[in-house]
């Protein structure tokens, strides 16, 4: 399993939206980009497990980059609703979810829950209403707060993969799931 597999699988199959919907069901509280997100983490971590394993056809920046978007979508919405980012949540998030595969992940810095201004709250709450997929955030960074922003853009090489190798076909199966 990989990036490249969760989206051949998704794009090319009818029961994408039926599963996200038996899902959502029985996993009552989860939106579809938090199923979807969480998919795609899995698919991410076991990707570059698998590229350790000289896999052929996966990427480590494609599914490096996977883990960073789900995780990415999961902040966004945990944003909106807290009012808050909180980059120590992100990594025992990623620590625990990469433990599982012996993938483990570094980080630059830890920081605790740091409070969103009214200002950049409504900002994102504004955008989200517009754009329920939530790619926008990765589309213009300057849509997210200053904090999370940072985040997101300290490593310009993963940005642009996510930019030109998942959110085009992340939106084309999110948009199906946010009817």
């Amino acid at each position: 399993m990989s990036a490249e597999h969760y989206f051949d699988i998704n794009l090319n199959g009818e029961d994408f939206t039926k599963n996200i919907s038996v899902r959502r069901e029985r996993e009552v509280g989860r939106s579809p980009i938090n199923i979807m997100a969480n998919d795609m983490i899995s698919e991410g971590i076991m990707g570059i497990s698998d590229v350790g394993r000289k896999t052929p056809n996966v990427s480590f920046d494609v599914n490096s980059g996977m883990v960073l978007f789900g995780e990415g979508l999961i902040a966004i919405e945990r944003m909106i609703w807290d009012r808050e980012f909180n980059l120590s949540e992100i990594q025992a998030d990623m620590m625990r979810k990469g433990s599982a595969y012996d993938v483990r992940f570094t980080f630059p810095t830890s920081e605790g829950p740091v409070a969103i201004s009214d200002a950049e709250w409504t900002k994102m709450r504004d955008a989200a209403v517009k754009d329920k997929t939530l790619a926008c955030f990765y589309e213009d960074t300057t849509l997210l707060p200053e904090v999370a922003r940072r985040f997101v853009t300290r490593d310009m090489t993963k940005l642009r993969t996510i930019r030109e190798k998942i959110l085009p076909k992340y939106k084309t199966l999110a948009i199906q799931v946010c009817k």
